[in-house]
């Protein structure tokens, strides 16, 4: 949902004309009645339709809520830890750039390509993108690496190349966001 928030006004306009259209094709009759008898018959669609929205609104509320604390809990929290221990020139390399970028105050770069789409030319198609994410760190030689290491399991296991200096446990026994329950920071010796 994230990544198409900043559709929601254009699926709220397409959604209320599919309802006019819907109406209209049901109750033709709806123009040509009287002003005080159309404005019920829209008052009542509206009505229905909002009132058949609130128990999904209400859910997705709570996982909203689930999936900032989540991001707090982990991301946020090593962005801090960033911010704090390592050099404002650092450079940092991960999965999940906005609050670690956000918070941190560092420069990232992004290992999935959203944001550093450079990248996507090294990630192989169907295969484990560990070599060529590897292929790209050598390349722009980041200070920190800091990933789930259940995303990169044969990059986190480089040990020569990537030494742990600290991991922020999620503690949640279900999930909502996060695709894993560490994130570990990862001192580079490219």
């Amino acid at each position: 949902g994230r990544y198409v928030a900043h559709l929601a006004p254009l699926l709220v306009i397409a959604g209320a004309l599919g309802l006019r259209q819907a109406v209209l094709l049901v109750a033709p009759g709806l123009s040509r009645g009287t002003e005080k008898g159309a404005l019920r018959t829209w008052a009542l669609v509206w009505f229905i339709a909002l009132a058949a929205g609130v128990p999904a609104l209400s859910h997705k509320a709570e996982t909203y809520a689930e999936n900032v604390g989540e991001i707090e809990e982990m991301h946020v929290d090593m962005a801090y830890w960033i911010r704090e221990n390592t050099p404002q020139e650092a450079l940092i390399a991960s999965h999940d750039v906005g609050a670690l970028g956000y918070f941190s105050g560092r420069r990232v770069v992004d290992t999935v390509g959203l944001m550093t789409p450079e990248i996507l030319e090294f990630l192989p198609h169907g295969e484990a993108p560990d070599e060529g994410v590897l292929e790209y760190l050598r390349l722009v030689k980041p200070d920190y690496v800091i990933v789930m290491p259940e995303w990169y399991p044969r990059l986190a296991g480089m040990t020569l190349l990537l030494q742990p200096v600290h991991e922020e446990l999620i503690d949640r026994s279900a999930r909502t966001i996060t695709a894993g329950d560490r994130l570990v920071a990862y001192r580079t010796a490219f």
